[in-house]
């Protein structure tokens, strides 16, 4: 009885500190957690903790990559800025209705180190991002509907895109 009696107290108190430890972290790594100056308040979530990673390796927009590339390539129209090169990352959130918000943007050189590009590229880039339309919810086999992380990559050399990924 002794030894039950010790070990529920050993187990409380290491989840009373874990709970105390670690509650500020993400539910899961790469969660993208509501910023109250930046994102829509009024974007709907299913479950914070369900949100799915990215739902493919592709683009679940309508046109794929390819609609993106052109999109871009009909919209973004900067001069060359000089030494403007690495990569600029768009990380967002799609729910259900297909509606996007969450928007976050990393900016490497191509050493892979943080840097800061000349806002008329980065800045485009990233409200270019937010106003592509035509994302498609992600629904498993059973129906099922879900909100998802997306990415968009943009290789930039010298101010210009250079390649889009995924």
């Amino acid at each position: 009885m002794r030894y039950f009696l010790v070990i529920t107290i050993l187990f409380v108190h290491i989840d009373l500190y874990s709970q105390s430890t670690f509650g500020d972290y993400p539910y899961n790594v790469g969660d993208i957690a509501f910023d109250s100056a930046t994102d829509n308040p009024d974007f709907e979530v299913i479950d914070e903790k369900k949100v799915r990673p990215y739902a493919k390796c592709s683009m679940m927009i309508e046109g794929e990559r390819y609609g993106v590339i052109e999109y871009f390539a009909e919209h973004f129209k900067p001069k060359p800025v000089e030494n403007a090169t690495g990569y600029i990352t768009v990380r967002f959130m799609v729910n259900r209705k297909g509606q996007t918000d969450r928007f976050r943007m990393y900016e490497m050189d191509n050493n892979f180190q943080q840097t800061t590009f000349d806002k008329t590229v980065s800045g485009k880039i990233f409200d270019l991002t937010k106003k592509l339309s035509g994302w498609k919810p992600l629904i498993d086999d059973k129906g099922n509907q879900y909100d998802y992380y997306q990415y968009i990559v943009f290789k930039i050399k010298n101010g210009l895109i250079e390649y889009i990924l995924p």
